[in-house]
């Protein structure tokens, strides 16, 4: 089942137009797809704190990082004031070490920054990480945290929850060990094409016409912002080069100027992006006015 996140990085105008939206019946081969983990925790349990409902963890197989989709139900624009969401985790898996939850690192985002810290054996001390980052998303009110394993000890599985605090209000996910668990996936990044968007939606003889597709990585939840962009297009049974093959916005597109001669003929095309060995790719058919 698609997750929220994959339509996070879309623009506003091309997401009201783009067909994003996961279908009830996904593919048991897109759902395969997947190698990220989703979690859940309760609504309403935090008091004033920010609230976690969904938390969702995958890695880039290509670059490396590991990422964090934390979502705050009750904060529809970020945190505010004394708000701190701390991310705990424990890279042994080993509740016996580290502190007295188990955990080696604690990464702590506030309104204003982003940190993480090191168990020493008797206390969190401060370190530096080049590849912490944090983000939130205000349309759909996910904080995205990536860091690459490296700057963790480079584990290959980790045990981990989140912590909220606001005053004297506090919001754990889960509520008590077990903590959730991720592994790490590896090989090939899974690629899922979501929509396509057609400009014009009326193809016109003697005017250019874009495709626009957004595809889902199964590996970070985010959208696919880089790769080659392959793209094909029959006008009456006879293929028309692009003029443009590239991502733009972010996204895979293609442009292609369609001739006079298109008029009233058949125009079926395909879009694909390719990235780390996959592809994804969408069709269309049309008819030139």
């Amino acid at each position: 089942m698609f997750r929220q996140p994959f339509v996070l990085a879309v623009s506003a105008a091309l997401l009201a137009t783009l067909t994003v939206a996961a279908p009830a019946g996904s593919a048991p081969a897109e759902q395969a797809a997947l190698n990220a983990a989703s979690f859940k925790d309760a609504a309403g349990d935090s008091g004033a704190a920010p609230d976690f409902t969904d938390v969702d963890v995958g890695n880039d197989v290509v670059a490396g990082p590991i990422v964090f989709w934390i979502k705050l139900e009750n904060r529809p624009t970020d945190l505010t004031g004394d708000d701190v969401v701390f991310l705990l985790i424990d890279v042994d898996r080993n509740p016996e070490t580290g502190d007295e939850d188990g955990a080696e690192y604690a990464v702590g985002v506030d309104a204003e920054s982003v940190w993480i810290d090191r168990w020493d054996g008797e206390a969190y001390v401060e370190m530096e990480s080049s590849s912490l980052a944090a983000t939130f998303f205000r349309s759909d009110r996910f904080l995205r945290v990536t860091i690459h394993p490296a700057d963790l000890g480079g584990p290959s599985s980790f045990d981990f929850f989140v912590l909220s605090f606001a005053g004297e209000d506090v919001d754990a996910a889960p509520n008590g060990p077990p903590w959730w668990s991720y592994t790490l996936a590896g090989g090939r990044p899974s690629l899922l094409a979501l929509g396509l968007l057609l400009n014009p939606k009326a193809p016109a003889a003697g005017k250019a016409l874009t495709a626009t597709m957004a595809v889902g990585r199964g590996d970070t939840l985010g959208l696919l912002d880089q790769g080659k962009v392959t793209c094909r297009l029959l006008v009456g049974g006879k293929a028309l080069k692009a003029a443009r093959a590239a991502f733009a916005q972010g996204l895979p597109q293609c442009r292609w100027n369609l001739p006079r001669a298109a008029k009233g003929k058949a125009l079926k095309g395909t879009i694909s992006a390719s990235f780390g060995g996959s592809t994804a790719k969408k069709s269309f058919s049309a008819r030139a006015k």
